[in-house]
C-alpha cells in the first residue's frame, strides 16, 4: 500500500516560504515511495469559526472539503510560520471548523476526523530559528484536536536563502532531516503488522 501524505501549508501567501516547504516535503515524499499532494489554505476560504454561523448555515462547504482531503490521506505533513510566537489564524480556524464535523465515518462517537491522523510539523522563516518557538504552540494546539505528531520538528532558519531555484533545500544536512522525518511519518502511517 502507498501511504498517500497531504501536505498542508499554513499559510495564505502566495510566496510563502512554509508554501514552498510543504512543496519540498511533498517532492522528498515522492522520492521515499508515498504519493503526496500539496494543498493550498487559500482554496478553501472559510469564515472565522462562530457557532452561530455554524448554528444557521451549518459547518461551511469548503471545511467538509478541506476535511475529506483529511480524510483520504494517511498522514499530513503541516507546514506552519510562526507568526508573534504561534501558529497563524488561518491554520487554527481551519482545523477548528473540521472538528465541528464531528466523527469520521465508521469512527467511534466523538472522534473527530483529525483523531490521530499522523502528522510531521515543520516550519520556514526568515529568522534564525526556523520558527520554533510558533511550533511549541502549535504543537500544543494540534496535540488537542488529536493529531498524532511526530516528536521531532523540521526548522528552516534564514528561509529566504534555503530554497534552490527547482524548490529544493541547499542545505544538505537540513535535507537529510527532512527525509529521514518523513520517512519515519511514511512508517508511522503504513500497513501495521
Amino acid at each position: 500500500m502507498t501511504v498517500r501524505i497531504l501536505c498542508m501549508a499554513a499559510s495564505l501567501r502566495r510566496a510563502s516560504l512554509n508554501k514552498k516547504l510543504a512543496r519540498a516535503c511533498a517532492v522528498s515524499a515522492e522520492l521515499l515511495g508515498a504519493h503526496a499532494r500539496v494543498v493550498d489554505l487559500r482554496d478553501y476560504p472559510m469564515p472565522l469559526y462562530d457557532g452561530d454561523i455554524e448554528a444557521a448555515d451549518g459547518v461551511p462547504a469548503t471545511a467538509a472539503l478541506l476535511a475529506g482531503q483529511v480524510i483520504e490521506a494517511d498522514a499530513l505533513i503541516i507546514a506552519s510560520p510562526e507568526y508573534n510566537g504561534g501558529p497563524p489564524a488561518v491554520l487554527k480556524n481551519s482545523l477548528d471548523w473540521m472538528t465541528r464535523l464531528g466523527k469520521a465515518d465508521g469512527e467511534p462517537a466523538g472522534r473527530t476526523v483529525l483523531a490521530l491522523k499522523p502528522t510531521l510539523l515543520v516550519s520556514a522563516s526568515p529568522g534564525a530559528l526556523g520558527g520554533l518557538r510558533g511550533s511549541i504552540v502549535a504543537r500544543l494546539m494540534l496535540s488537542q484536536m488529536g493529531l498524532q505528531l511526530l516528536p521531532m520538528t523540521v526548522a528552516v532558519g534564514q528561509a529566504g536563502q534555503a530554497f534552490s531555484p527547482d524548490g529544493q533545500l541547499t542545505d544538505g544536512s537540513l535535507q537529510r532531516s527532512m527525509e529521514s522525518a518523513i520517512q519515519q511519518l511514511i512508517l508511522l502511517a503504513g500497513p501495521r503488522g
